[in-house]
């Protein structure tokens, strides 16, 4: 289905300053790295004031030594609104470096890609219905989706158009450092405009109006599970 009515933040996107959230990533038991994603600064962009955000992850020496994974992600994001203006991706895996930078104007329905593959660049201009998000915004668009609301929204990456829905599938006690929690649990479902194929995945997210995503696994039992550490 078409996200016609994406999701609109209950509230103003995260922007204090020198946030960091950091999550551990696990396949089968065992530690692949660390996420990291931080409030970098404020400041002001092409005349208006604007929030940077960053993100990265730092790979087990051992998994970097045998897949050489390195990943930046780069997001500039408006005061006013909540999709960026400026987006960098940047990442090496398997030997291939891959650069993509987004521009967005139109409150994000308009968009510019222009990504390098090994030094070979391509271009993509699109327009959307709606607004589209980068890796990051998403990430910060889930910590201010609607308690107990379910949604969709889209997601542009890899010169890709990714639909995605989240639907709330009510609470869930989880065990964490400080004891069981509760956390709402949502059944994430996501497709590209470039294959045919729908994914599943679920994400667990504190309650309350200040939300944060705790854990996100996907459906296959060989999918990385992802922790707030």
């Amino acid at each position: 289905a078409r996200c016609d009515n994406p999701i609109i933040p209950a509230s103003n996107l995260p922007r204090s300053w020198g946030e960091q959230l950091q999550y551990e990533i696990r396949l089968l038991g065992l530690s692949l790295g660390t996420a990291n994603i931080v409030t970098w600064g404020h400041g002001r962009f092409e005349g208006q004031p604007v929030t940077e955000y960053r993100a990265w992850i730092e790979p087990e020496p051992l998994v970097s030594a045998l897949l050489s994974i390195k990943a930046q992600v780069f997001a500039v994001v408006p005061d006013t609104s909540f999709t960026p203006i400026r987006s960098l991706t940047r990442y090496t895996f398997r030997g291939d470096k891959i650069e993509e930078i987004q521009s967005r104007s139109d409150n994000g329905r308009k968009l510019t890609a222009i990504r390098a593959k090994n030094g070979k660049k391509s271009v993509r201009s699109r327009t959307f219905p709606v607004p589209t998000h980068d890796y990051l915004s998403a990430f910060l668009l889930l910590r201010r989706l609607p308690e107990r609301e379910s949604g969709c929204m889209i997601v542009y990456a890899d010169q890709r158009a990714y639909t995605v829905w989240f639907t709330r599938e009510g609470r869930e006690q989880l065990d964490t450092p400080k004891g069981k929690r509760s956390f709402e649990r949502y059944l994430v479902r996501y497709g590209s405009d470039r294959a045919n194929k729908i994914h599943s995945a679920r994400i667990w997210m504190t309650p309350g109006p200040d939300r944060i995503p705790y854990q996100a696994k996907g459906m296959s039992r060989y999918s990385p599970v992802v922790r707030l550490k």
